[in-house]
């Protein structure tokens, strides 16, 4: 199953999830590109204990409205994802992962993926309620690296989530 990267989605004016794809027109295109950049972003991940609490604080100090959740959340977010982020001046270490849920979809204009296969975790109906408003990141997972590679998987996130900020 195929999915778009935020600025593929962004330039072709449309929304996929699989084989659904709708194309708009020019005007609506940049109505789904301000609606998408004026709600809140949901970034969803398997357990919620380091990309997407990455991303969601990144887009927090953005200025955004941004929220993280997992399919499967773990009980606490990644120790070495804490420490990488309080180098960026950032403190996760009392945030707890929370479970994805139909009214966290619903209430997002835009679901961002982290690479984490969501769609073999995420029962059915989550999905069909995603399908016009996600996009996948394809970042590596934190959990059982080290700090250099944690690091690495950070900045990539943090560079993303500026991308988003500049297009407002």
């Amino acid at each position: 199953m195929g999915i778009l990267s935020f600025q593929s989605w962004l330039q072709s004016g449309g929304v996929f999830l699989g084989s659904m794809t709708q194309q708009f027109d020019r005007e609506s295109s940049s109505r789904v590109k301000n609606n998408a950049l004026e709600g809140e972003i949901l970034f969803v991940c398997v357990e919620n204990a380091g990309r997407s609490q990455m991303a969601q604080a990144f887009a927090e100090k953005s200025g955004m409205k941004a929220s993280s959740a997992g399919t499967v959340p773990s009980s606490r977010v990644n120790p070495v994802v804490v420490e990488a982020m309080r180098e960026r001046g950032i403190d996760l270490s009392r945030r707890t992962p929370k479970i994805l849920t139909a009214d966290l979809i619903s209430n997002a204009r835009l679901v961002i993926t982290m690479g984490c296969s969501v769609e073999e975790a995420c029962p059915r109906p989550m999905l069909a309620a995603m399908q016009k408003k996600l996009v996948d990141w394809h970042v590596d997972d934190p959990k059982g690296r080290s700090i250099e590679e944690v690091r690495r998987i950070r900045n990539e996130i943090e560079k993303r989530v500026r991308e988003i900020a500049q297009e407002e």
